[in-house]
């Protein structure tokens, strides 16, 4: 180990030095090595306070060989010491399972551990907000339901490493005990996905990725139908065999999960699916935007009547292709309420659906003490 660690420091200090010396006597090459390589580097005007600056930007940006250098560096660190090249984001689990760990994107880990805890205030100002929608869904007959995708490590908080520890609860037991005693109704899918890993010999969640992939996505689907038929009794699962899965490569991303990505990694040995068989009839349409990332899609389709408005993230992408055949017409709306802090209740009139759904990821889920029941 020792011997491994001599080596990766001195590969370090070349992949630093190289840069620098190839960048400043301007060497070009035919072949770039990635977008920023062979760009123009700022003449001397005169001014030599603007001269460093631009300069400094152009380095910051167009070193020789900078994305190569960076993948080459993460896989070097990651293969060998089997440690994160970027611990700010992304944390090494066991089992090849990689965490998603950005703490100014949900900040997860830390939530996972029961370090934030939110107010009775906020507390408040979540109910507040998901309060009046209810009741102003109510008014017109059309049912809701406030949905929670888990985390990855609180599905499998057995997949992070030893010196992560548990030290109470986390923000997300403490608003969803909360909504539940106020009188909101929330799907929790916590519990149905820890209860199917128990199940299956077969990951629910992308061992790469912050997504869980088919199959998890099929048991989130089927919990919320379950919900749903209460409210709604003509609605039936799709039924898909989960007791014979095989695995299949993803194609999506160039076939690279989000983690490795971080990395600059041009391959993902994990990134694959779980492939299961089922019918699925259905039309899509992108009324709002340039798919396949349109803000807005709609489905629709000739088995049903009922429709749906379903306000989302990129968890429910998973969900849409079975919950589209419970629905003859489906209006999904990809953004985080949390950062627009605005409904279309105008759409809602327009649309006229039998059941409107909030779905939100876990980590996300304590933002939204920051939107005012006013919205």
């Amino acid at each position: 180990m020792k011997r491994l660690k001599v080596i990766y420091i001195l590969l370090i200090i070349i992949l630093l030095s190289l840069p620098l010396i190839v960048t400043t006597i301007d060497v070009k090459f035919n072949l770039k090595l990635d977008a920023g390589d062979n760009a123009d580097i700022p003449k001397f005007d005169g001014n030599v306070i603007k001269f460093v600056n631009k300069y400094r930007k152009y380095f910051r940006h167009n070193y020789v060989g900078r994305n190569l250098f960076i993948s080459v560096y993460s896989n070097l660190r990651f293969t060998l010491l089997q440690e994160s090249p970027i611990p700010d984001r992304m944390l090494v689990g066991k089992d090849d399972f990689l965490f998603f760990c950005d703490k100014n994107d949900g900040n997860s880990i830390v939530d996972y551990q029961g370090y934030i805890q939110l107010s009775q205030e906020e507390l408040e100002s979540i109910y507040g907000f998901l309060n009046s929608f209810y009741e102003w869904l109510k008014q017109r007959n059309i049912v809701f339901y406030f949905i929670v995708a888990p985390d990855k490590q609180t599905i499998y908080y057995d997949k992070l490493p030893d010196k992560i520890k548990r030290v109470g609860k986390t923000s997300a037991d403490q608003i969803i005990d909360y909504l539940i005693k106020k009188g909101i109704p929330v799907i929790d899918l916590r519990h149905p996905l820890l209860e199917a890993k128990a199940l299956y010999n077969f990951d629910l969640y992308l061992k790469t990725d912050t997504h869980w992939n088919s199959l998890g996505a099929y048991v989130a689907y089927r919990s919320i139908i379950d919900e749903l038929i209460k409210d709604y009794p003509g609605i039936s699962p799709l039924i898909i065999d989960t007791y014979h899965i095989t695995n299949k490569p993803l194609t999506v991303n160039n076939g690279i999960g989000e983690m490795y990505r971080f990395m600059r990694c041009k391959r993902d040995p994990f990134f694959y699916d779980a492939d299961l068989k089922c019918d699925i009839a259905f039309t899509t349409e992108y009324p709002a935007g340039t798919k396949p990332y349109a803000k807005v899609t709609v489905t629709k389709n000739g088995k049903n009547n009922g429709k749906a408005v379903v306000y989302m993230d990129s968890f429910f992408c998973w969900l849409t292709p079975y919950f589209s055949n419970n629905f003859g017409y489906a209006y999904y709306v990809w953004e985080y309420l949390y950062k627009t802090k605005k409904i279309e209740k105008d759409k809602i009139e327009e649309i006229k659906p039998d059941i409107v759904i909030i779905e939100t990821v876990e980590r996300f889920l304590k933002y939204y003490k920051d939107i005012h029941c006013s919205q």
